[in-house]
């Protein structure tokens, strides 16, 4: 690979180089897990909080709409708007 043999050549970083390659490949996947972790579990919990925080307005929606459509239900003008129609004029022949 032509970037390995840039990096090696190269007069700041070939140092950091040649001694992340002397390290064991375990540091390697216990620093790349944990960079993953730092950046995936507040990744998670933030979609979680945002998914909790829309069921809960969604459910107080519903239960608004629901209250909403009994109380309307029980109104004294209820009865003479039973088919639902609202502004119009019903012509009796």
């Amino acid at each position: 690979m032509m970037w390995r043999a840039y990096i090696r050549e190269h007069p700041r970083f070939g140092s950091w180089y040649t001694r992340v390659e002397r390290e064991p490949s375990w540091t390697l996947r216990a620093a790349v897990t944990a960079a993953v972790l730092v950046v995936v579990v507040p990744l998670v919990l933030l979609i979680l909080a945002a998914l909790m925080v829309g069921g809960i307005v969604f459910l107080f929606a519903s239960v608004l709409a629901r209250l909403k459509a009994i109380w309307s239900r029980s109104d004294h003008k209820s009865a003479l708007r039973r088919d639902g129609r609202e502004n119009v004029r019903v012509v009796q022949r």
